[in-house]
């Protein structure tokens, strides 16, 4: 009987060990998860900005300028299959071919009808270059097919007690069932099917908002991205199957990165940008993460800089120069950014050295009063 007590204390004990074992083989696991992520950022080695080291071709895509399609104001851009769609100044999607021929806009639709939207807060362009709107106040989501015919609309039951006069709400479609809505101030899961919200991530630092990214939610690469709109270190992905964020990209700057949690909440918008103005901090812009470069702007003592890695490569930091700028896209798709300039200004983001005969001379032939011209950078 002594004997069995005995034993049976020592596999008590043996499985103990096993678990302490078990457990602390699983959190160096995910510690490693989580270095592969860092990319350790020395500004002291930064160099001049060379575009051939990271951009192997540049095109020029003037966008068609006539009567019928006069943009206003780009508030995002998106690029799907070579199509070029603009959300022009909150009321039409805009829609262009690979060369920058005008195909149609979804102007028509905004009104009272049944099929027509109200207000056009964020636009999303899903695989098929379908579109979708989201109207803001109803809150309702429309998706319009390739003929600008609706296929969905959906009535999203929402709270509104997180919305911010500051800043619109930005919208994905994750899956064929579930939406992300970010407030900003919280990102909500969706489920069209069932009518509600499954999941809510509440945003700590809800007040600093609209100051430093472009990009909340984007969608590249068959992969959805979301990036805090307030200085943040860190670039997340979207996991379908958690419905959480995923970091794919930490940047680490040894301690010279704006620490938002120092920053004193609320606070007018003012103070917020006398203080980013102001500080010796290194300010984390846009982040990218591609299929084989994760790419980072940041700002320090209103010099600009970004962050160059190609996958399992050195980091190369470059000083944006007073020849050209490389600048924050408006739109990725596959190894492509592109970015809509205006015409006046188109030179300050070209290469020339990098360029057809032929984009040269579209470039040297835009008029200052012409629509905005897309610079398509090639990457290596």
């Amino acid at each position: 009987m002594g004997y069995n007590k005995n034993k049976l204390m020592n596999l008590k004990k043996i499985a103990y060990t096993l678990s302490l074992f078990t457990l602390f083989i699983s959190s160096c696991s995910k510690q490693d998860g989580i270095n592969d992520k860092v990319i350790q950022v020395d500004i002291s080695t930064s160099q001049p900005l060379n575009m051939a080291d990271i951009v192997k071709h540049i095109s020029i895509i003037p966008l068609e300028t006539n009567d019928s399609c006069l943009i206003k104001r780009i508030v995002s851009m998106q690029v799907r299959n070579g199509k070029i769609f603009i959300n022009n100044d909150l009321n039409e999607v805009m829609v262009f071919d690979e060369k920058g021929k005008y195909i149609h806009s979804t102007r028509h639709l905004f009104g009272q009808g049944p099929n027509d939207y109200v207000g056009l807060s964020s636009m999303y362009i899903d695989e098929n270059s379908h579109i979708g709107i989201y109207e803001l106040l109803s809150p309702r989501i429309r998706e319009y097919d390739n003929f600008l015919k609706l296929v969905h609309s959906y009535q999203m039951n929402i709270p509104d007690s997180t919305r911010t006069a500051r800043e619109m709400r930005s919208y994905a479609k994750l899956t064929e069932d579930i939406y992300v809505i970010n407030d900003p101030k919280d990102i909500h899961f969706y489920s069209v099917e069932q009518k509600k919200i499954l999941k809510t991530i509440h945003d700590e630092y809800p007040d600093l908002i609209g100051i430093t990214s472009h990009f909340r939610l984007a969608n590249y690469n068959d992969a959805l991205f979301y990036s805090y709109s307030y200085p943040c270190d860190t670039l997340y992905e979207v996991d379908k199957s958690t419905l959480s964020l995923r970091p794919v990209a930490i940047y680490d700057f040894n301690e010279e990165s704006v620490n938002v949690k120092e920053i004193p909440q609320d606070m007018p918008m003012d103070y917020y940008m006398y203080y980013l103005m102001k500080t010796d901090k290194i300010i984390v812009l846009d982040k990218f993460h591609l299929h084989d470069a994760d790419i980072g702007y940041f700002i320090k003592e209103q010099h600009s800089y970004f962050a160059y890695k190609k996958r399992n490569g050195k980091v190369t930091v470059y000083q944006q120069g007073e020849e050209y700028i490389f600048p924050v896209p408006s739109a990725i798709e596959d190894n492509k950014f592109y970015y809509a300039a205006l015409p006046h200004k188109a030179k300050t983001f070209i290469d020339k050295t990098l360029m057809d005969k032929q984009d040269i001379e579209r470039i040297e032939n835009l008029n200052d009063d012409d629509n905005q011209v897309v610079v398509c950078y090639e990457l290596k």
